[in-house]
């Protein structure tokens, strides 16, 4: 009887677990990545918790700087995404989207982010670089990459979804993305 009691006491205290979603675009000079932002519990991200943007636009703080994402796993999509595929969304390319704009060459981590019908894209300058490192899995929903300058996905990618690689705009040779990892396992269409 006693272990029924403690063992009742033990579920009645442990936390729902739930995840954190987005409800709103992140204006621009705002970022949710690491401050409460837009996020529904109203407290920045932090770890034992899972992120999903359920389709708004995640932006990365505008300092200067390398920055890592606190939470356990951030979902990019994961609700009202772009379908099928993940640029089009609805007429907004900003949106269904993890921004990055910081400036200085950083690298942005995310041990644990998935792609669900979204995408990551950058609003930097044709001569920058930036670099995404951590983890990338693309669900059955696929994924995108899309970038005005050179991105380096260093990240182990993951799925079988497709993964979409838009275009470079205006034809600038330094507008590539180099997927880098040896120990990538994705295999779905690109």
């Amino acid at each position: 009887m006693k272990n029924l009691m403690c063992m009742s006491l033990i579920l009645a205290v442990s936390p729902v677990w739930a995840v954190v979603v987005m409800t709103g675009n992140d204006a621009m000079g705002t970022s949710s990545f690491n401050s409460a932002g837009k996020w529904d519990d109203g407290l920045a991200p932090s770890a034992g918790k899972d992120y999903s943007t359920v389709g708004y636009l995640l932006r990365t703080p505008s300092t200067a700087g390398s920055y890592t994402f606190a939470g356990d796993s951030l979902t990019v999509g994961g609700g009202t995404g772009g379908g099928s595929n993940p640029f089009l969304t609805n007429g907004s390319v900003n949106n269904n989207a993890l921004l990055n704009k910081t400036p200085s060459n950083p690298t942005i981590t995310v041990n644990n982010l998935i792609l669900d019908a979204g995408y990551i894209r950058d609003g930097m300058g044709s001569g920058d670089t930036w670099t995404i490192a951590g983890a990338i899995y693309v669900t059955n929903n696929g994924g995108g990459f899309a970038n005005q300058c050179r991105l380096n996905v260093d990240s182990v990618i993951s799925g079988s979804g497709t993964l979409y690689i838009a275009d470079n705009g205006s034809g600038e040779a330094s507008r590539t993305t180099y997927i880098n990892s040896s120990l990538n396992t994705y295999n779905g269409s690109i």
